[in-house]
């Protein structure tokens, strides 16, 4: 006949197999990589939303994401982690231009993806 204790020292026991399993798969890369090419998708004529797939980044104490995006002529919002595409994730922002975006056009942008240099 197995006590209460038992049992529930098994399951801590199990628990704490499990814990640094789960924190492993969790954790975040230092210096991910961009797993897609970005592509903006046209709200309005000032404003996208810019989409791509990169390793998953390390969140800072503010609860941000660790990664930069500048624009030249406009505005970028934080990221926004979105679900999986194999195993990076996918990330969203929202893109305010000062000139009208034009349909087909190519636009400069800067990354930066956690500790990794510029893109």
């Amino acid at each position: 006949m197995t006590t209460p204790h038992a049992v529930l020292a098994a399951v801590a026991f199990a628990a704490a197999a499990i814990t640094p399993t789960i924190a492993a798969a969790t954790t975040a890369d230092t210096t991910p990589k961009l797993r897609s090419s970005p592509q903006m998708r046209m709200i309005d004529s000032q404003h996208a939303t810019l989409s791509f797939a990169a390793d998953q980044m390390p969140v800072i104490r503010s609860g941000k994401i660790d990664a930069g995006i500048t624009m030249l002529q406009g505005r970028v919002s934080a990221l926004k982690a979105g679900n999986r595409h194999g195993y990076s994730r996918k990330y969203t922002a929202k893109v305010s231009s000062t000139r009208a975006l034009r349909l087909h056009a190519k636009y400069t942008m800067t990354f930066r993806l956690g500790d990794s240099t510029q893109v």
